[in-house]
């Protein structure tokens, strides 16, 4: 269905947690996909709840996606997009954009302390569409002025859920609350976009696109997508 006639998934550099025998089955990166799906989203969950949350497991999912792409490359990565299931468009979104951050943080030779942090921050930063009712997105109507402005409200919101978790870094709250911002672009407040929001705010716009969202744009195809970022 999606044209591929040859695919070849690499296996990920994860150990296997059941079980330390030689004999134990190893991760495939589509196995690594669908679980980053699963704790990305229970990670949501937790930080919407409670500013208190379990961020070990994401941070492991982040390592496990670093100690992928530097020996392997980034090329198999986006046929995961494409095979892999995940529980929503959102929560794969947010995979998806950690994807291109760590392999675009790579190009840019950031070391794995700078790595780790982007992974981070695109896993969690769309956090504040928590917000958004779930009926407006199954609904065929169009938004109103007022949902409209609610939903562009969620990056604010995913500065405010994250900033209240102790174990969240200040840097990782304030790219989630601006990964909409023009990269490069002066703001009023002084703030001024890095290389890690230049990465972010790429990734999330392409990949954005990519899956198609009534609320921003429609689905387009990959290199009119990249034509655009690459005029901006």
């Amino acid at each position: 269905k999606a044209a591929v006639e040859h695919m070849h998934v690499g296996e990920a550099e994860v150990d296997d947690l059941e079980s330390k025998s030689k004999l134990a089955k190893r991760k495939t990166l589509l196995d690594w996909y669908e679980k980053a799906c699963g704790v990305v989203k229970e990670a949501h969950a937790q930080l919407f709840k409670s500013a208190e949350a379990d961020l070990k497991p994401l941070y492991r999912i982040a390592d496990d996606l670093m100690a992928t792409v530097r020996p392997k490359g980034y090329a198999p990565l986006p046929l995961l997009t494409r095979i892999g299931t995940a529980p929503d468009a959102h929560t794969g979104h947010a995979v998806n954009t950690a994807m291109l951050c760590c392999s675009l943080g790579e190009l840019h030779r950031l070391n794995s302390g700078q790595l780790q942090t982007l992974c981070v921050a695109a896993f969690l930063h769309d956090l504040g569409r928590c917000i958004i009712p779930p009926e407006w997105a199954s609904s065929r109507a169009p938004l109103s002025l007022f949902e409209r402005a609610v939903v562009h409200q969620h990056s604010s919101w995913s500065f405010l859920l994250m900033a209240r978790c102790p174990d969240i870094p200040l840097q990782v709250a304030m790219l989630g609350g601006r990964h909409h911002d023009e990269s490069g672009s002066a703001h009023a407040d002084g703030y001024s976009g890095d290389v890690f929001h230049r990465v972010l705010h790429a990734a999330d716009c392409y990949d954005l696109a990519l899956f198609g969202d009534r609320r921003y744009w429609l689905k387009q195809r990959p290199d009119r997508v990249l034509r655009s970022l690459l005029r901006r």
